[in-house]
């Protein structure tokens, strides 16, 4: 979110930058859903092995989840790069800790369950979960935006 030039001046004159901060991640984050959308299906044409409604659920929960992590760290650091290395390191943190699944109902919150083997049957409530915390983040986020909104006020 920093790395806009406009974004200090934004941040100065509007009471909220939520909405900005909002209308901006549902532009970028839906381009490239599209593009993925896209990508998906010539796959899924191509070679047949599943579904496209399928591939989208086990791209959207892990996106957006990591996506909206990336908005939080954005508005808390003042560095612009952090967001994008505590995403990279979130998901090879993952990746490499694959094991983990051993630990029961570790799967229910694993970025990549499907990728990574499914024995309990359980990607379906993993992807609603991740959601769920992508959800939570926003929260967060925008708890952050409306705090800091009053306290430039007062």
């Amino acid at each position: 979110m920093k790395t806009d030039d406009a974004f200090d001046i934004i941040a100065a004159q509007s009471p909220s930058v939520f909405p900005w901060i909002l209308r901006r991640f549902t532009a970028v984050f839906g381009e490239v859903t599209v593009f993925a959308t896209a990508a998906m299906t010539a796959v899924s044409f191509l070679r047949q092995e599943a579904p496209v409604s399928e591939l989208f659920l086990l791209y959207f929960a892990p996106a957006f989840f990591l996506s909206t992590l990336a908005v939080l760290s954005g508005i808390c650091f003042l560095q612009e790069h952090i967001p994008a290395l505590l995403c990279g390191m979130t998901g090879l943190l993952v990746l490499m800790l694959r094991s983990l699944l051993r630990v029961q109902g570790m799967g229910y919150v694993y970025l990549f369950i499907r990728f990574a083997g499914d024995p309990d049957d359980v990607w379906l409530i993993n992807k609603a979960i991740l959601c769920g915390c992508g959800l939570l983040l926003w929260y967060g986020i925008f708890t952050i935006c409306d705090k800091r909104k009053y306290s430039r006020s007062s």
